[in-house]
């Protein structure tokens, strides 16, 4: 029997909507990153012992692209994004959507 097969693809469809539950439960309780993360360290740890996830805190070349590479305000946009909670990422959006729109009706 192949290990990929109908029953594994299926557990891991129930493990991606088990997860989704859990952030939406993160998001509804206005938990933050760290906590979620703290939730989830027991599956990060059992990933990273199967050599499927880095060590916690282990940077990896498939992480966002390398930090030599990006501007000023890009590292500081990413070390401000892991740091936010969704709420504050989406609030930020929200404002730039608005922005956004405004300059664009201020347009002829």
């Amino acid at each position: 029997m192949a290990f990929q097969n109908d029953t594994n693809t299926g557990r891991v469809k129930k493990m991606v909507d088990t997860l989704r539950l859990i952030v939406k439960s993160a998001t509804s309780n206005s938990a933050d990153t760290e906590a979620l993360a703290d939730m989830l360290r027991p599956l990060t740890d059992e990933l990273a012992g199967l050599g499927v996830l880095p060590p916690a805190g282990q940077m990896t070349e498939s992480q966002p692209p390398k930090v030599a590479a990006q501007a000023a305000g890009q590292r500081a946009a990413l070390i401000l994004a892991d740091q936010a909670s969704l709420r504050e990422l989406m609030a930020s959006l929200i404002g730039r959507l608005d922005a956004h729109a405004h300059r664009l009706e201020e347009m002829p």
